[in-house]
C-alpha cells in the first residue's frame, strides 16, 4: 500500500522513458494517485487507485498505460472515489484497458480523453464505467470500445465526444445515464455488432439515447435503442447518420429526430 496525507502529491511518478509493472497495490488519498508522461510503458495488475484528490491515474506525453490483462484476471484492477477523472490520458498518450478493469465513482469522468486514445478490449471479463460525473470524455482524442462492457448510471451522459473519434463493437451496454447515452458534437462515431442504449435520460428535449449534432457523423448497425427518457436518437446541425438493422422502441419521444 502506498498513502498519501490527502496533500497536493503524485504518490507514484514514472517519467522518462521508463517500462514499469505494477502489481497488487493500493495506491490512496494523495494529490494524485499516479503520474505517468514522457515516452513511458506501465503495466497495472490487480491493484486499486482510490481516494485521491485530483485524478486516480494521468497518463501523459506519448506514454502507454496497461490496466488488467487480455487474458484475464480473478481479481479486477479498480480506479474509484477519486475526486478529478478515474483515468486522465492526454498528450497522445494511450490507455488500454482490459478485463475486469472498474472506473467507478470518481468525480470527474470514469476515462478522460484530451488529445489521447484509448481501447477496452477484449472478449476475457467485463469493463465496467459505474457512476463517475461522466463515463467517457472525449476532446480530439479516439477511444474504440470492444465489448463485453457496460457504462451505466453517469450524471453528466455515458459517452461524450467533442471533436473525437468513437467506434464500438459488441457486446457493450450504456444504461442508466442521466443526460445521453452517446453525445457527439463534431465527432464521427461507428457503433455495431449488439450494442445496447437504454433507458438514458430525464426527459429533457435535449435529452436521450444518441444525439449526433454540429456536423457530426453517425453510423448505427445492428443495435438496439430502446426505453430512453427522451428521443432514441436525434441527428441535427449539418450531421449524418446512416441506421440499418436496429431496433429503435420504446422512447417517450420521437424514436428518430432529424432536426
Amino acid at each position: 500500500t502506498i498513502r498519501g496525507s490527502g496533500q497536493g502529491v503524485d504518490l507514484v511518478r514514472i517519467f522518462n522513458n521508463s517500462l514499469v509493472r505494477i502489481a497488487d497495490c493500493i495506491i490512496e488519498r494523495g494529490g494524485q494517485g499516479m503520474f505517468v508522461s514522457n515516452m513511458c510503458q506501465v503495466n497495472v495488475l490487480r491493484s486499486t487507485f482510490q481516494d485521491n484528490v485530483s485524478n486516480g491515474i494521468r497518463v501523459s506525453a506519448n506514454s502507454l498505460l496497461s490496466l488488467g490483462t487480455v487474458s484475464g484476471d480473478t481479481v479486477a484492477t479498480v480506479v474509484q472515489r477519486n475526486g478529478g477523472h478515474g483515468v486522465q490520458v492526454d498528450e497522445n498518450a494511450m490507455a488500454q484497458i482490459y478485463g475486469k478493469t472498474v472506473l467507478k465513482d470518481n468525480g470527474g469522468a470514469g476515462l478522460n480523453l484530451t488529445g489521447g486514445r484509448a481501447r477496452l478490449c477484449c472478449n476475457e471479463g467485463q469493463r465496467q464505467l459505474l457512476n463517475n460525473r461522466a463515463g467517457i470524455e472525449l476532446t480530439g482524442g479516439t477511444v474504440h470500445i470492444d465489448g463485453p462492457a457496460i457504462i451505466k448510471d453517469h450524471v453528466g451522459g455515458g459517452i461524450n465526444a467533442f471533436g473525437a473519434a468513437v467506434a464500438i463493437s459488441g457486446p457493450v451496454v450504456i444504461e442508466g445515464n442521466k443526460t445521453f447515452g452517446i453525445l457527439l458534437l463534431g465527432s464521427s462515431a461507428t457503433i455495431g455488432q449488439g450494442q445496447t442504449i437504454r433507458s438514458n435520460g430525464s426527459g429533457a428535449m435535449s435529452h436521450g439515447g444518441i444525439a449526433a449534432a454540429r456536423t457530426s457523423n453517425l453510423r448505427l448497425t445492428s443495435s438496439q435503442v430502446v426505453n430512453n427518457n427522451g428521443q432514441g436518437i436525434y441527428v441535427g446541425e449539418n450531421s449524418m447518420a446512416f441506421l440499418s438493422g436496429n431496433t429503435i422502441t420504446g422512447n417517450s419521444a420521437e424514436g428518430v429526430r432529424v432536426w
